[in-house]
């Protein structure tokens, strides 16, 4: 029982969340740089020249507001080629308490070893490994305590509904924010608090993935199986070979053109669309996706199940040459 619940931490209730990834620390002041210098954003207000205090480079990076975390991710997702995003509330409360409920990540009796918290008096952020021994059940560290950590999520009354619009990241709202930080006392500093719209030298966050679902990896193992065959469409008689296959995308190269990427969320809503209707309006093409790349997208899974799609007036049918 946890004596510390508020109203607003209450009522206690069950979710069940597909697979992801919870990152093990916070965004470092060093991996947070590498982002300001590479597009120039903003630095936070206490950074000199674009770089972080001297000494904390490995402290989490502190006074961004839930835009800069988001802007973080776009970039990193886009440098790497894989998705990432703030994690939900639920997804982020899962990585702290695990499933059993308990009132800190270590369990239920409070230990002012186990996180840097006011009890601690450290007075400021500490490194983000400095604490192994409060780690969660998923071995996540810095879950409560020194800093509270933005979630793409809207603050909302519970009980938490999964398919409200609250990760909505253009839903109108105040942001959530959990786990405490260097500045609060164990009754903050718990798996449940949530802090609204918080952006101090105390407010930073982590990242979270997808898993990648069943359907995507069996996707994905059959177009690399094609991987460096010659391909041809029927329709223009245009070449086009998959130079490689990652994670989260496929490089194309198509004719004597440039090599061009196409990633997992055009592929993904392309395959939807084609499947859902066998085929997509033109409209549909020109508001969701490069009409290009979703023709070298239904290029590939057209050669995958032998099938051809219509593509608003064009139809579009391809084989292997």
């Amino acid at each position: 029982m946890d004596e510390y619940a508020r109203d607003r931490d209450q009522p206690q209730h069950t979710l069940y969340l597909p697979d992801y990834y919870l990152a093990k620390t916070p965004v470092t002041n060093a991996q947070y740089a590498a982002f300001v210098q590479a597009v120039g954003h903003t630095q936070p207000g206490h950074w000199k020249g674009g770089k972080p205090p001297g000494g904390k480079e490995n402290h989490p990076v502190v006074n961004v507001s839930w835009h800069d975390a988001i802007a973080y991710c776009h970039w990193l997702s886009e440098t790497t080629g894989s998705p990432y995003h703030l994690p939900s509330e639920a997804e982020w409360e899962k990585g702290a308490r695990g499933s059993d409920g308990r009132i800190w990540p270590w369990g239920n009796r409070w230990d002012v070893e186990r996180s840097n918290t006011l009890e601690d008096a450290k007075g400021g952020t500490t490194p983000v490994e400095a604490y192994p021994q409060g780690a969660s059940p998923y071995g996540l560290l810095d879950m409560v305590g020194n800093v509270w950590e933005w979630t793409r999520s809207v603050y909302k009354d519970y009980p938490y509904v999964l398919e409200d619009g609250q990760e909505d990241l253009e839903s109108a709202g105040v942001h959530v924010s959990r786990g405490g930080s260097w500045s609060n006392s164990q009754f903050l500093a718990r798996c449940v608090s949530r802090g609204r719209d918080l952006s101090s030298d105390a407010v930073g966050f982590r990242l979270a993935s997808p898993v990648a679902s069943r359907f995507w990896r069996y996707l994905m193992d059959q177009i690399r199986a094609l991987e460096g065959k010659p391909l041809l469409t029927l329709d223009r008689r245009r070449p086009f070979e998959i130079v490689s296959v990652a994670e989260n995308k496929i490089v194309l190269k198509i004719s004597t053109e440039k090599i061009r990427t196409v990633r997992r969320k055009e592929i993904e809503g392309a395959f939807h669309e084609l499947t859902r209707t066998g085929g997509i309006s033109r409209k549909g093409i020109e508001e969701r996706h490069s009409p290009r790349n979703i023709a070298y997208v239904a290029a590939i899974l057209a050669e995958l199940n032998g099938v051809t799609y219509q593509l608003g007036p064009i139809r579009l049918s391809y084989r292997s040459e």
